[in-house]
């Protein structure tokens, strides 16, 4: 299930009981179901697990975008700040 899908079918829920009773009932505050409901926060373990769910973590990997090289170097062009001198990189 999508977070999506998840937010979708407490909306249902909440269609059905309202928000008073959806809070009540799953034991969080009304600010808190809102901003999940709104996307503004993330469902956290309590709410998930009152609606029997659980969160799984996926990770995706992808190609650097980047041609940098070695972890501390410059590239040409790179901006440096060293005490507020601005210098760049040839």
């Amino acid at each position: 299930m999508t977070r999506e899908e998840m937010i979708a079918a407490l909306g249902n829920q909440v269609r059905a009981e309202g928000m008073t009773g959806v809070a009540a009932r799953l034991r969080i505050s009304l600010p808190y179901l809102w901003m999940v409901l709104n996307g503004r926060r993330n469902p956290g373990p309590k709410l998930l697990s009152a609606l029997g769910l659980e969160m799984v973590a996926v990770t995706t990997y992808r190609k650097k975008t980047s041609k940098k090289g070695k972890p501390g170097e410059k590239t040409e062009g790179e901006e440096t700040n060293h005490g507020g001198n601005n210098r760049r990189v040839a």
